[in-house]
C-alpha cells in the first residue's frame, strides 16, 4: 500500500512540471494541458476510492467487537489511506515548491 501511494503521488505530480526549453512552446503547452486533465481525472478517482476505503476502514473498526488486532489493522488502514490522500492532494504543491528552490 505504501509503495503504491508513493508511485501514484509521483505520477500525479508530473503535470505541474514546467518545460525548460523554448522549442515548440505550443506542443509543450498542449502536453501540459493534457497532463493537467489526466491529473484531475486520476485525482478525482483516487479521492473517491480513498473516501470509500476510509469508510470501509471505519466500519471494520466499529465491527471489530473488541478484537484489538482487527481494530489495530483497521486503524492502520485508515492511517495509510489518509496519508495517501494527503500526498495526492499535496503533490502539485510540493513539486512547485521544489521547483521554486531550484530557480
Amino acid at each position: 500500500m505504501k509503495s503504491t501511494t508513493i508511485v501514484v503521488a509521483l505520477l500525479l505530480s508530473v503535470p505541474t512540471a514546467q518545460a525548460q526549453t523554448n522549442e515548440e512552446p505550443e506542443l509543450i503547452q498542449r502536453l501540459q494541458d493534457a497532463f493537467g486533465e489526466i491529473y484531475l481525472f486520476i485525482a478525482l478517482i483516487a479521492g473517491a476510492f480513498g473516501a470509500v476505503m476510509m469508510a470501509v476502514a471505519g466500519l471494520v473498526a466499529m465491527a471489530s467487537a473488541g478484537n484489538p488486532e482487527r481494530k489495530a489493522k483497521a486503524m492502520s488502514f485508515l492511517l495509510y489511506t489518509a496519508l495517501g490522500l494527503g500526498i495526492i492532494v499535496l503533490a502539485p504543491f510540493l513539486v512547485a515548491m521544489v521547483q521554486g528552490f531550484g530557480a
